[in-house]
């Protein structure tokens, strides 16, 4: 039983007898040093954290490292400005690079930027493809891609895409002829 009646337990440190100031002597001799070392250790440590946070900051992808490296490499950057509460401002952010996840601004908390309005998905490309398909089986593909780009402001229809959509078509069960490749020398 500590002092104060109740049961000491590792668990819960109020009730710890380690938690009494009084004890200062115990928790030396366990290998715990007192609080004020403890700040001075970690005003100590403030240097090399930022000497690392400049490091980290400094693997880009123009330094030579790859996407994934330079991503996380500024991930961690972002850890050690938090839990140090450095000013974030007196640090050079690099612009964060485009990985697979996307690329958003630089810096510590930095949020992705918002979807360009008429952004690529939601302009029925791929349903205008399937109907000029269906409706013209005497039309290559490339003529396809073409009619698409023409009806829609800012597609990018390839015969490559055209022949997806095609081959969507004929897994479902739609009847689509097969159109001959164009052979070019």
């Amino acid at each position: 039983m500590s002092r104060s009646g109740a049961a000491a337990s590792p668990l819960n440190p109020k009730n710890s007898p380690l938690a009494d100031p009084s004890d200062r002597g115990t928790l030396v001799s366990i290998g715990i040093p007192p609080k004020e070392d403890r700040a001075m250790a970690h005003a100590k440590e403030l240097p090399l954290v930022r000497r690392r946070v400049e490091a980290l900051l400094s693997k880009t992808v123009a330094n030579g490292c790859t996407a994934g490296e330079a991503a996380a490499a500024l991930e961690k950057a972002e850890e050690l400005v938090a839990k140090y509460e450095l000013d974030p401002g007196q640090f050079r952010w690099p612009p964060r690079p485009s990985t697979i996840f996307g690329s958003a601004t630089s810096g510590p908390s930095a949020s992705r930027p918002p979807r360009a309005a008429g952004s690529g998905r939601g302009r029925g490309i791929g349903a205008m493809a399937e109907a000029l398909i269906a409706e013209h089986p005497d039309w290559t593909y490339t003529a396809v891609a073409a009619e698409v780009n023409r009806r829609i402001e800012g597609a990018r229809a390839s015969e490559k895409s055209v022949r997806w959509y095609a081959s969507r078509m004929r897994r479902r069960g739609d009847a689509v002829p097969r159109r001959r490749r164009r052979i070019t020398d």
